[in-house]
């Protein structure tokens, strides 16, 4: 895992997000909030959650697909976000640019990040891979 990949995977994220809030505020359907359930149902989330909860208390259900409050998708995103990324620590770049190196380098060490974390470079797709790519995510949108 690299600074790049885990933040263009958080990026991903963040414009599901946009793309929820957009169609509530539009009354564009709900195809986008029913593939977030779908996707939380595939997890096993709601069994998840409740069985880490009291047993006196309510279970929690999913919202409706039509549910427009955007805090409840925001939170049901964040969860899916989290099962994804381990760490935010691709968030953390900016704490490392005005340090010299060496405390750069203890600070990396303690938190325990890979030294090139913020700085491996990824090599291209072939075109046979980015075509596959673009097949595999039309499959996933479909």
């Amino acid at each position: 895992m690299t600074a790049v990949l885990a933040g263009t995977v958080d990026a991903i994220y963040r414009e599901l997000q946009g793309i929820i809030e957009m169609e509530i505020d539009m009354g564009e359907g709900t195809r986008f909030r029913e593939m977030v359930l779908a996707a939380l149902d595939e997890k096993g989330y709601w069994d998840e959650v409740n069985s880490a909860q009291d047993p006196d208390a309510e279970a929690d259900v999913p919202p409706s697909a039509d549910c427009c409050d955007f805090s409840e998708w925001e939170h049901l995103i964040d969860s899916l976000r989290t099962d994804v990324l381990e760490d935010y620590d691709f968030d953390m770049e900016g704490e490392f640019l005005d340090l010299p190196p060496d405390q750069v380098a203890v600070l990396k060490q303690t938190l325990n990040i890979r030294p090139d974390y913020f700085t491996v470079v990824i090599e291209d797709p072939t075109g046979e891979k980015v075509a596959a790519i673009r097949r595999e995510v039309r499959i996933l949108l479909q």
